[in-house]
């Protein structure tokens, strides 16, 4: 647990607190005025697939030319549905490329049903079924369109990648100093939890017509391109027309209202569970009045013998 860490959710199992998550989480104004925090806002955490928004801006700056629907798989972490994979396979096809190309780690499908569905047909994990394929398409369209190399484009040094840390420092109002690996095998870029809730206020924000509108655009317009079914990021995003949001792995939620009041939340120990009901609840603490959302995305339920017999509390 990082030391200024706050708790931001507990399970309850049979009235007992079985759980206990800490993390940092915070709200922005549309203005970027911070106006709820827990924890501590500026703690840095590699931001994920978070920070697919910002890379996907920086794309289409380069030139990258695709659809709504393409575009919408190039922020996702998808589930690996038939429709995912489609889409993908067309912005390969679309830039003269093949899946072969594509140089992230081979996977199964991210998505429950999907992956059961794979395994069913005793299909092998490939780079193109894995969650993060969407967006190393469009990084390999993208190099195609500015005549750059393929085979380093996921070299930080590369100037794709040299492009996509620039704007993740414009978006989120910070120098990048750290860049790892993500689990895709792309770099990985480390932000503060505010910095991330600034960069999606701007996305938010932006008018239809610019490179960041269109990502928010492509979001709103293709909701579940962005997850898939039972996806919790996909299930908020489903019941709250107009918002847009995004998933990373180890625990961060970003969203935002068509408003501009973004939220972006990280469970200290990489849980998943709570992210969405950490993030929603600081965005009422901040006073925003949300929109009518099943109780389980608020207070997911906890099972015993096939039964709810508990509940998660977020800032409770």
């Amino acid at each position: 647990m990082h030391q200024r860490d706050a708790l931001l959710a507990t399970v309850y199992r049979s009235g007992f607190a079985d759980c206990l998550h800490y993390g940092s989480v915070v709200v922005v104004d549309p203005g970027g005025r911070v106006c709820f925090s827990l924890g501590a806002p500026e703690r840095q955490t590699y931001g994920r697939s978070a920070n697919k928004l910002m890379q996907a801006v920086a794309m289409l700056r380069l030139g990258l030319s695709v659809t709504s629907e393409q575009l919408a798989l190039t922020t996702a972490s998808h589930s690996g549905g038939e429709q995912h994979l489609d889409v993908v396979c067309s912005i390969l096809a679309d830039a003269g490329l093949t899946q072969e190309h594509l140089q992230n780690v081979a996977a199964p499908p991210f998505g429950r049903r999907e992956s059961e569905e794979f395994l069913r047909r005793d299909q092998t994990p490939s780079a193109l079924t894995m969650n993060c394929s969407g967006k190393h398409a469009s990084m390999l369209a993208t190099c195609v369109t500015c005549s750059w190399g393929l085979e380093t484009y996921l070299d930080p040094a590369h100037p794709l990648q040299v492009h996509i840390t620039e704007t993740i420092a414009e978006f989120t109002g910070e120098t990048t100093d750290g860049i790892g690996v993500d689990g895709c095998g792309a770099p990985a870029h480390q932000v503060s939890v505010v910095g991330l809730a600034q960069s999606l206020r701007v996305v938010a924000l932006a008018s239809d017509t610019t490179p960041e509108g269109r990502v928010a655009d492509a979001i709103r317009r293709h909701r579940v391109l962005v997850g898939g079914h039972d996806r919790d990021v996909t299930e908020f995003l489903l019941a709250a027309p107009g918002w847009i949001g995004k998933d990373g792995a180890d625990g961060l939620m970003v969203l935002a209202s068509p408003e501009g009041f973004s939220v972006a939340a990280k469970v200290g120990d990489g849980a998943d569970r709570p992210r969405v009901p950490v993030a929603l609840a600081a965005l009422e603490h901040a006073g925003l009045v949300l929109p009518s959302l099943p109780p389980a995305i608020r207070r997911p339920p906890v099972y015993g013998g096939g039964k709810p017999v508990g509940e998660l509390v977020a800032l409770g």
